[in-house]
């Protein structure tokens, strides 16, 4: 009676990297073979202390038929399948790996063959994983194009806002400036707002002078002894200002000279004045009326 090997779960495929056979990483140096420097556990050379047995656990004392000086793996091996100790890989009416058995193994829908090894899904699959590394890529790159876009907008925001505070203190200040300066009265000594920052000066010295009093006109009147010259029609009379009835003389060294008689100051606002003087004796004198400013130039 010929003995029928019971069905075996599937197992899960290992994924090798760098043809190491370690499933999602690299075997490190302990994994290693000693005597043949490949995957302990796969490794399908003799042993040195028994030639007839594999050097890893993973293989079966089974010699591979296409190289007989190493053995088979025991997940591929049909003996061992056939007696039920191994053979997971292979499929179980054929004993050819699953993936690529030509009777069992799954077929591609859309080019009717083995999907193992159908090149057009292969690519297909290929290209998909390049237009999703391309996409995320792009979007990494979106996202950071966003992110810096939102650091410029935050950074304008924040000088813009900057401004917007700087202007708004100027202009308080300002606005106090212009407070101060209607309620109080500035004295040339005194800085409105010592605060405010002064941009530019322009500095000059004025003298200031009182303009001089104009006479309309003037009426000389003479009774007895006495010269009367009434002054009329003044105008911008200021007590800065004095009105100087003099007389004409003449000194011995022929040097014409003005000899005031009377004086008499102006009051502010004033527009007529009579100014006189007393002879002693009778004769022809010249009387001159001069206007002199005796005062500063305040206001």
């Amino acid at each position: 009676m010929t003995k029928t090997a019971p069905p075996q779960p599937a197992m899960m495929r290992t994924t090798t990297i760098g043809g190491k056979g370690m499933k999602g990483k690299r075997p490190s140096p302990s994994s290693r073979c000693s005597d043949h420097g490949t995957f302990k556990f796969n490794c399908s050379k003799p042993s040195k202390e028994d030639p007839e047995q594999p050097c890893g656990k993973g293989c079966c004392t089974h010699r591979n038929p296409n190289n007989n000086s190493v053995f088979m793996k025991r997940r591929a091996c049909k003996e061992c399948k056939k007696l039920g100790e191994g053979g997971y890989d292979l499929c179980d009416l054929h004993f050819v790996d699953k993936r690529t058995c030509k009777k069992c193994a799954p077929r591609c829908k859309e080019h009717g063959k083995v999907k193992a090894n159908c090149q057009s899904c292969r690519l297909e699959e290929t290209n998909t994983v390049i237009n999703l590394t391309s996409l995320s890529t792009d979007i990494v790159g979106l996202q950071e194009k966003e992110r810096r876009r939102e650091r410029l907008n935050e950074e304008d925001f924040l000088e813009k806002e900057s401004k917007n505070q700087m202007h708004k203190k100027s202009t308080e200040k300002k606005d106090k400036t212009i407070l101060m300066a209607s309620k109080t009265t500035l004295s040339p000594e005194s800085d409105p707002d010592p605060d405010v920052e002064i941009i530019s000066a322009f500095e000059t010295t004025q003298t200031l002078k009182r303009p001089n009093p104009t006479i309309g006109d003037v009426e000389w009147v003479s009774e007895d002894l006495t010269t009367t010259a009434k002054v009329s029609s003044i105008s911008r009379a200021h007590p800065d200002f004095t009105i100087e009835l003099c007389r004409k003389i003449t000194s011995t060294v022929g040097k014409e000279e003005n000899v005031v008689l009377a004086r008499q100051q102006l009051k502010k606002g004033e527009t007529n004045i009579d100014i006189s003087f007393t002879e002693n004796d009778y004769g022809s004198y010249q009387y001159r009326l001069h206007l002199r400013r005796t005062g500063g130039n305040s206001a």
